[in-house]
C-alpha cells in the first residue's frame, strides 16, 4: 500500500490539513489550525503529523498567493515556503504548490466528494466547462474546463457593473472613497458593509458586516435584511456574467462563508439571487439551464489537491 499524500489547503487565518489515501480524501483525518500558533507550516504539518502517518508519497499544498517557483511568499501571511525545506522536513519526493482558486477549480472534476447544496437543480452536464466563485475575504472564480484543465482569473479586481440607481449610487460613493468601485469592494464579507452603511447612512466604521449577515438572513433588521436581499442580487447578477464569459454550461458554485450563511436568500426560487443570475436578455432561457449549487463546508480545496495529484 501507497504513503498517503499530505493535502494541504493554507490561508492567511487558517491552515486546513487533509491525507488523500488509496486516491481518495480521508475524510476522518481533515483537520483545521490557526496559523497564529506557529511560526511556519513545517511546524503546523508536524502537530497534525502525530499519529496520522509515518512516511508520506508526497504534498500537494493550495495557497492564497501566485504558486509560481519553488519559493513563495504568502499574501497575507508572513511565512515563505521552500519546496526543498518541505522536501527535506518530511522525506518526500515531490512537493506541488497550487494556488488556493486553482485547487477549488481541480475541486469540480471531482463532484461526487463535495458536500453541496443545489440552489438550481438541473441536469449536469459533466462534459461542460464548470465554475466555481469565491465570495468571502476577497471575491475571484475558477474554471473546470472541458479538457480537464483549470483557469483562473482576477475577476475580483474588475470594476462592478452597476445596474440600478442604487447601484449608480453605491458606485458614485465608493469611487469617491476609493477611487474606484471593484466587484470584490461589494461581493465579499467587507460588502454587506458598504451596503448597510449606505442604507442606513450609516459611517461605514461602525458597521459590522457578520451582524448584518445575520440578522438580515434571521430577519430581525428591516434594512440589513434589505442590505442582505441587495448583495444576492449584485451577486447574482456578476455570477450570471461570469457564466457567460466562460459560457459554464456545466454548472455554477459558490463557495465561502458568507455564501453559506446566506443560502436561505439565495436559494429563494425567485429571489434575488437566481432572478439576477438568470435575467441576461436573449440569453436567459439558456441561463435557466445552468445548474447552480452552493458548497457546504471549507474543505473542497483539498479535494482539488487530491485530484490534481492524481492526475
Amino acid at each position: 500500500m501507497l504513503d498517503p499524500v499530505l493535502l494541504c489547503d493554507l490561508g492567511g487565518t487558517n491552515c486546513r490539513l487533509g491525507l488523500m489515501r488509496d486516491g481518495v480524501v480521508d475524510r476522518t483525518n481533515i483537520a483545521s489550525y490557526e496559523n497564529a500558533d506557529v511560526p511556519h507550516l513545517i511546524a503546523q504539518i508536524q502537530r497534525y503529523q502525530s499519529g496520522r502517518f509515518d512516511a508520506l508519497e508526497g504534498m500537494v499544498i493550495a495557497l492564497a498567493a501566485p504558486a509560481e517557483g519553488d519559493r513563495v511568499a504568502l499574501t497575507n501571511l508572513d511565512w515563505v515556503l521552500d519546496k526543498r525545506e518541505l522536501m527535506d522536513a518530511f522525506s518526500v519526493r515531490s512537493v506541488t504548490f497550487l494556488n488556493d482558486f486553482t485547487a477549488l477549480g481541480y475541486a469540480l472534476g471531482d463532484m461526487a466528494s463535495l458536500d453541496t447544496l443545489p440552489l438550481a437543480e438541473r441536469d449536469l452536464d459533466t462534459s461542460q466547462t464548470r465554475l466555481i466563485l469565491g465570495a468571502g475575504t476577497g471575491f475571484n472564480c475558477a474554471a473546470y474546463l472541458t479538457d480537464g484543465s483549470v483557469t483562473i482569473c482576477e475577476a475580483g479586481h474588475a470594476s462592478f457593473v452597476p445596474i440600478t440607481d442604487f447601484d449608480l449610487r453605491l458606485r458614485e460613493k465608493m469611487t469617491e472613497r476609493y477611487g474606484r468601485c471593484s466587484n470584490e469592494r461589494l461581493l465579499s464579507g467587507q460588502g454587506f458593509r458598504e451596503i448597510y452603511a449606505d442604507l442606513s447612512n450609516t459611517p461605514v466604521d461602525e458597521v459590522s458586516g457578520p451582524d448584518v449577515l445575520r440578522a438580515g438572513v434571521d430577519g430581525r433588521d428591516a434594512t440589513a435584511r434589505q442590505a442582505c436581499m441587495e448583495f444576492a442580487r449584485m451577486l447574482g447578477q456578476t455570477a450570471g456574467d461570469l457564466a457567460l464569459t466562460f459560457w459554464a454550461k456545466g454548472g455554477v458554485w459558490l463557495a465561502g462563508g458568507p455564501c453559506r450563511a446566506l443560502a436561505p436568500i439565495l436559494a429563494l426560487p425567485d429571489g434575488p439571487f437566481l432572478t439576477a443570475f438568470r435575467q441576461k436578455g436573449r440569453m436567459t432561457d439558456e441561463m435557466a439551464q445552468v445548474p447552480v449549487a452552493l458548497l457546504q463546508d471549507d474543505y473542497a480545496a483539498l479535494h482539488g489537491c487530491a485530484h490534481k495529484f492524481r492526475h
